[in-house]
């Protein structure tokens, strides 16, 4: 059996634990005998133009599109006038070349709706993972707790995808953006759920509470599976204990969605002085947000970013 993977982002471009989730995963697979392509994309310094490259890691098959990284306008008006093209194209000559008896999409955040069209008119059977809500929320964690207007005015803003809503973050019409805001949550509900509703796509939940929040939106599928996802964690280097002092460790991004914020405040109100928390990860709350939450309690340090390869070692501290 030989199945296609679209995933928007993978490791080790990306050290995030999903993209590290379905790394492993497909080389796992890989060795057992599966045949695996996958298709991403990867944001490349040395590109100038979107271009695709195709190379084997082991027994997987990588084909991605490199795309310029958006640093001056016009890579960015560039971007959204041709990526979306090149990336349903791309994916196309896969499709024709590989002959995949399966399609699994893990993320179409920042790919294509066009993709799970494609696989419903070639009736190739396919698979599209729920790991958050971005199927119902423009921002993806739900941080506007499903209220329409937290979601227009915030989850809208967080990662605009158009020239229209570029231009328009930059106004001062806040009438104009928020109308814009109120039809973009709104669209983006609709349209998500009337095409996956009606692509014959399973739906694959990462957890009962996810698969339940998502039935509650009327966004179903052909069906939904709950299956629990996961990375391999090497065994800690053995490390002596001290029973006079308390570890905390956070790994992971350091964001709003991670509940971040509410772990530094709990940390906080303890009054004990052998404690301590260090936080792992990519600070995603930019200026000096992190530090103000953090203020002046010397028992909570902010570590650099790691590499996955590194994890055993990070948890022997």
């Amino acid at each position: 059996m030989k199945t296609l993977h679209v995933v928007n982002r993978l490791y080790p471009e990306f050290n995030g634990g999903n993209e590290i989730h379905i790394f492993e995963l497909c080389h796992e697979l890989a060795k057992a005998g599966e045949r695996t392509v996958i298709l991403t994309q990867v944001t490349d310094p040395k590109t100038e133009m979107i271009a695709t490259e195709t190379k084997h890691d082991g027994k997987v098959k990588i084909n991605s599109l490199r795309l310029p990284p958006l640093t001056t306008k016009i890579r960015l008006l560039r971007s959204l006038i041709t990526k979306e093209y090149r990336l349903v194209k791309f994916f196309l000559e896969i499709l024709v070349k590989e002959k995949p008896d399966l399609v699994h999409f893990h993320h179409l955040i920042d790919l294509s709706p066009w993709l799970l069209l494609i696989c419903r008119l070639k009736k190739i059977p396919h698979l599209l993972d729920l790991n958050d809500y971005w199927f119902i929320c423009p921002g993806t964690y739900l941080l506007c707790r499903d209220n329409i207007k937290k979601c227009a005015t915030g989850c809208v803003w967080e990662h605009p995808k158009s020239i229209k809503q570029v231009l328009l973050a930059k106004t001062k019409q806040k009438r104009l953006r928020l109308l814009y805001g109120y039809l973009k949550a709104i669209f983006h509900r609709i349209s998500w759920n009337l095409l996956l509703n009606h692509t014959d796509t399973t739906l694959i939940a990462v957890s009962g509470r996810v698969k339940e929040i998502h039935e509650q939106h009327h966004l179903h599928g052909n069906e939904i599976v709950v299956k629990h996802s996961g990375i391999k964690v090497a065994i800690p280097k053995k490390r002596k204990v001290d029973q006079k002092h308390f570890r905390v460790g956070y790994l992971g991004a350091l964001i709003e969605a991670k509940g971040v914020r509410v772990l530094i405040a709990a940390f906080r109100k303890l009054k004990q002085k052998n404690i301590s928390m260090v936080l792992y990860g990519q600070d995603g709350f930019g200026g000096s947000k992190l530090s103000k939450m953090i203020g002046a309690d010397p028992r909570i340090k902010l570590a650099s970013p790691f590499d996955h390869q590194d994890l055993a070692k990070v948890l022997a501290g």
